[in-house]
Order: structure tokens, then C-alpha cells, then sequence
């Protein structure tokens, strides 16, 4: 499953340059789940795949061990293999991000927040639907499983927004 979004963004200007304001920047963000890190294929599709939607940063899902092993194959000097995330752009990983987010520099002094996730799939919201389950099961199903697992993610956003740093979430939703 692959997904692309086209941003523009119009970032604040920090505090101290309130007088200047930075022109809107174009970002491709995507994002990707290679499935058993890329290798049920052959790998080199997932590079061109990348290569041909001409993103910037990339959100992964199940690269078993591979986000670096992308990242070099596309000649991008950016990967944080701790949730996955592969960019043209520098990454910083914020001491107060835990793990939940990251920033993408997009120019120097300037930052978007990218969080990336993969829900988890089992029991199957499609596959409980199609073996009769009623649709209160699935829809308490989605509740317990998935939306308690992003929680703690969605919970970030508040302080992002507050802050004023654009935020995106990719990810492997595994949901109906």
C-alpha cells in the first residue's frame, strides 16, 4: 500500500525573525508499508516506486530491518530506524519526542513534525465484517485495538499545534 500527499506549507518564522516571512515549502510526504522489509519483491521496485512518486519523506511499515538499507539505495543521507522514517531531508530526533515523533528540516531553523505508526492488524476489522461479526463488534474491535494504540501518539498533537509546527501522521492504519 502506497500513499502520497503533496503539502505546501507555510511555516512561522521563529519569534526573533518575525520581520521576514519564509516563502511556503513544497513536501512529498508518503507513506509506504514494504511488507517483510521489501524483500517479497524485488527490492529494487521499492526503490523505484519511491523514486517515481518523487517524495521527500517517506513514513515505512514493516521494513524488517531495511530502513537504512532504503535510504542508501536511494542516495538519501536520512534515516531514523527507530519509527521508520526515510527523507532527503535532515532528521531530528527530539529528546522530547519519545519515540513518537521526529523532526524533518526542512530548511535550516525550520521544522515539520512527522509521526509515523503501524497499527496493529489482528483481529482484522474486514475479516471480522466478512465472517458475519456484527458491525458493533468490529467498531468495539477498532476501539480497543487500534484506536488504544494510537492514542498515546494523537496525544502529541496538541503541544505540536501549540507550538506551531505543521504535523503529519503516516502510517499502516489497519482499519475499515
Amino acid at each position: 500500500f502506497v500513499l502520497l500527499g503533496v503539502f505546501m506549507l507555510s511555516l512561522t518564522p521563529s519569534r526573533t525573525h518575525a520581520q521576514t516571512t519564509p516563502a511556503p515549502v513544497e513536501l512529498r510526504v508518503m507513506t509506504f508499508n514494504i511488507w517483510v522489509g521489501g524483500e517479497l519483491v524485488d527490492f529494487g521496485k521499492v526503490v523505484e516506486a519511491i523514486q517515481l512518486s518523487q517524495a521527500d519523506v517517506v513514513g515505512l511499515q514493516e521494513p524488517s530491518g531495511n530502513t537504512r538499507r532504503l535510504a542508501d539505495a536511494l542516495g538519501w543521507q536520512h534515516a531514523n530506524e527507530r519509527l521508520h522514517i526515510i527523507s532527503k531531508y535532515p532528521l531530528i530526533d527530539p529528546p522530547n519526542g519519545n519515540g513518537q515523533f521526529i523532526y524533518v528540516q526542512v530548511r535550516p531553523g525550520q521544522v515539520v513534525a512527522l509521526m509515523n505508526v503501524h497499527l496493529p492488524s489482528d483481529p482484522y476489522g474486514p475479516y471480522l465484517v466478512r465472517d458475519g461479526e456484527s458491525l458493533e463488534t468490529v467498531l468495539q474491535n477498532e476501539r480497543e485495538l487500534r484506536l488504544a494504540a494510537i492514542e498515546t501518539v494523537l496525544a502529541r498533537l496538541p503541544e505540536l499545534q501549540q507550538a506551531g509546527i505543521p504535523t503529519m501522521l503516516t502510517g499502516d492504519f489497519n482499519t475499515p
